[in-house]
């Protein structure tokens, strides 16, 4: 009995190193960074290359930021280092507007959303990766379209969906529909706080919808 009692005493001390020795493997496993943004940036400029992305500029009323390839002269090429590969796209916004506020610089810069005003939106978040054909395919993250209200953020305070969001949202007004390509570096991983360091590293795709914006 005595014998049985010490080799349980030796298994449960062999478990407990052996997990410890796992986690500490997983905590301080080394992350090497650069590869990282080498394959994403990899996976980005083939992403602006390809007819799936091509799809997203039928409607396009404008694009701002985007950084890799100019499709019909319709992308703005930004050399800002912070902008490269961040693309937002404006797939909506009322036509009778749009048109008073581009002869209206007065109205434009009164309903544009600007630093410190609260909004409200709807959105899907999903990030972009590829599927066993090697086809581009969106897996959601976050939807808030069926909850009863929507998520309530005052613009300029990046800390809360990340630098692209917050760009995104104060290119918009009321009413406005748009989707954005948001990489890592520039906040996409504010989104992804919940995964591991090396699954931060992806491309988000956010479809944004102003839905309550005061006008002052």
């Amino acid at each position: 009995m005595k014998n049985i009692k010490i080799i349980f005493r030796f298994l449960f001390a062999v478990v407990i190193i052996a997990n410890l020795t796992i986690c500490c493997k997983d905590k301080y496993e080394f992350v090497d960074y650069e590869k990282l943004e080498k394959e994403e940036l990899k996976l980005l400029e083939r992403f602006y290359e390809s007819d799936y992305f091509k799809t997203f500029l039928d409607s396009t009323k404008n694009i701002i930021g985007k950084e890799t390839i100019v499709y019909k002269n319709q992308v703005v090429i930004a050399k800002d280092s912070l902008l490269k590969g961040f693309c937002m796209i404006r797939t909506y916004r009322d036509a009778q507007l749009d048109s008073v506020m581009k002869v209206d610089s007065i109205l434009k810069q009164k309903l544009t959303i600007k630093i410190g005003q609260t909004v409200g939106f709807r959105y899907t978040f999903s990030y972009l990766d590829v599927d066993e054909n090697d086809e581009f395919v969106e897996i959601i993250l976050y939807s808030n379209l069926q909850a009863d209200e929507p998520d309530i953020y005052s613009a300029g305070n990046y800390n809360s969906y990340g630098y692209g969001i917050d760009l995104g949202i104060r290119n918009m007004i009321l009413g406005d529909k748009c989707t954005m390509i948001i990489p890592s570096s520039f906040g996409a991983r504010y989104l992804l706080s919940n995964y591991s360091t090396k699954d931060q590293f992806k491309i988000i795709i956010a479809d944004i919808k102003i839905t309550y914006c005061p006008i002052y």
